[in-house]
């Protein structure tokens, strides 16, 4: 089956906030609107919380996730480990998120696929494997990243954005192991070639202070799918 960026954003008769297709193991879902429990490996690093929201701060539940506290590296590592699956060279793996940033745009950030690893941005630098959307430094730019080493020495960055508070992001990509093309509230950024990893990888959502001010980041939904 071809897949391709799609429209779908939702999913009927859901009852509990992430859903995957068991049989396949080749989708993964997350939207906060459809519970409370997480189904998530959340870890906080010292400080910081991940809490499904309610309140219809934003017209709908969402994932609150904050560092706790503007030190470097102290906040939260999520993933959702129940979906793994390896980049392909023919498979495609498409990702989806939606969020916005409150409280401060200066943070070490991750947004996207990587193994498991309750410590995936440690001593303010990115420590494993990845492909997704990232700030490792203290300048409010997101870029678009790829890693391809458990110490984070075979990077590949491009900037994706300059953050703005109270923004709602929409962020997206599709990757095979020769190519990885990404989208920014539905426009194309520079594809990326190099430091494509080949492990399994996971959902993941890292927020931690990056020393000024104290960020926080409401996930409205995340999404992946692997090719059959």
């Amino acid at each position: 089956m071809a897949m391709g960026i799609v429209s779908y954003w939702g999913q009927k008769g859901a009852f509990t906030p992430y859903q995957i297709d068991r049989e396949q193991n080749n989708v993964f879902f997350f939207d906060p609107m459809y519970g409370t429990d997480l189904g998530a490996v959340d870890t906080a690093l010292t400080s910081g919380s991940a809490v499904i929201d309610s309140n219809q701060t934003y017209d709908g539940a969402r994932l609150k996730v904050t560092a706790g506290a503007a030190t470097a590296a102290q906040g939260m590592n999520v993933q959702w480990r129940h979906y793994a699956h390896t980049p392909d060279a023919s498979k495609k793996i498409y990702f989806r998120a939606k969020l916005r940033f409150t409280g401060s745009v200066t943070a070490e950030f991750f947004c996207g696929l990587a193994p498991k690893d309750s410590t995936l941005i440690a001593s303010s630098a990115l420590s494993n494997k990845a492909i997704g959307f990232a700030q490792l430094g203290d300048d409010g730019n997101i870029d678009c990243l790829t890693s391809n080493a458990t110490d984070g020495s075979a990077i590949t960055e491009t900037l994706a954005f300059a953050a703005a508070l109270d923004t709602e992001y929409d962020l997206q990509f599709l990757a095979t192991t020769s190519k990885v093309r990404y989208w920014v509230n539905g426009i194309e950024k520079p594809a990326i070639t190099t430091n494509i990893p080949t492990s399994a990888l996971t959902p993941t959502l890292v927020l931690q202070g990056a020393g000024s001010g104290t960020p926080l980041v409401w996930l409205e939904c995340m999404y992946a799918q692997r090719e059959r």
